[in-house]
């Protein structure tokens, strides 16, 4: 249920960071967004979440520490990478976290939304 989902946005673009969050603010879930990754794991140990939505393309997810600490603090988290190419290699965080779902931007409103609905469930 949306009410008591909460979800994790880490995305370095404000117009798409905010369009996120009232996206799935509107759709029920409780956000809380982050420009950078390492703001965004900080403050996450204050806060359980249940999905973190997160743009594939930053360079700080290359740095394999910020798998290793998702792995440790929330193994059974999923995450939704949005990126703007098709090709992607999720084995980066295969069995570090929960699910792990992959998204081509441009995306839709109701794309989103029926996608973290469908990771959620």
């Amino acid at each position: 249920m949306p009410s008591s989902s909460n979800v994790l946005i880490i995305e370095d673009d404000p117009n798409l960071r905010r369009t996120l969050t009232l996206i799935l603010q509107q759709a029920g879930y409780t956000v809380v967004a982050f420009r950078r990754v390492q703001d965004a794991l900080c403050a996450s140990n204050a806060w359980n979440y249940d999905l973190i939505v997160l743009n594939g393309d930053q360079a700080e997810l290359t740095d394999a520490t910020l798998w290793e600490v998702l792995g440790q603090t929330r193994p059974a988290v999923s995450v939704l990478l949005l990126t703007s190419s098709q090709a992607i290699n999720l084995q980066s965080i295969a069995g570090t976290t929960g699910r792990q779902v992959h998204l081509v931007k441009p995306i839709d409103p109701a794309q989103i939304v029926a996608c973290v609905r469908d990771v959620l469930n």
